[in-house]
């Protein structure tokens, strides 16, 4: 004890409260073992050294079940995207290109993304004006015979104008 060398006797008395106090209350008994463990470590204090050694054989076995819950993860995710893409009936290769869409678009879901991907490819396809509901497909202009034109042209105006309207109100299909 050659720290309390040249200390009263009041002094000692009061150190030894304090560490009285500290090992007594419930806050600060833990920290003061610990102090005490760390400043002579062959001192044997059970509180401190039974957790101590109890967590040293359970490191282990933790990590290993650490390992074996997060290969568990890993392979149930693995089995819900192999679900997925096999709910879709699509090839490796329309796999490959659905995923790519996914990743492209921040989609998380396989049914999803080819849903997106045929709503781009119905958009990428040309509508034809016959296949919209009451709309008819128009034939390429034929150009008059100026011939017929000779007589009057103001007539023959008026008559290819009358014509082009009537066939538009749908009065006279072509």
């Amino acid at each position: 004890m050659a720290g309390l060398e040249g200390k009263t006797a009041e002094e000692i008395e009061s150190l030894a409260e304090l560490a009285n106090s500290l090992a007594s209350n419930p806050k600060t008994r833990r920290g003061f073992l610990s102090l005490t463990k760390q400043a002579n470590p062959d001192t044997v204090i059970p509180e401190i050294d039974i957790p101590n050694h109890i967590g040293g054989l359970m490191v282990e076995p933790l990590q290993r079940i650490e390992r074996m819950e997060k290969a568990n993860e890993e392979r149930r995710i693995r089995d819900d995207i192999e679900a997925s893409r096999r709910k879709l009936g699509l090839s490796d290769e329309e796999i490959v290109a659905v995923e790519k869409v996914m990743v492209d678009n921040k989609i998380a879901d396989h049914a999803t993304a080819k849903k997106f991907m045929d709503m781009q490819s119905k958009q990428a396809e040309p509508t034809s004006a016959s296949s919209l509901p009451g709309m008819r497909r128009f034939g390429a202009p034929v150009v008059p015979d100026l011939g017929a034109i000779k007589g009057d042209p103001k007539q023959h105006a008026y008559g290819t104008a009358y014509s082009v309207i009537d066939e538009l109100r749908g009065r006279r299909a072509s």
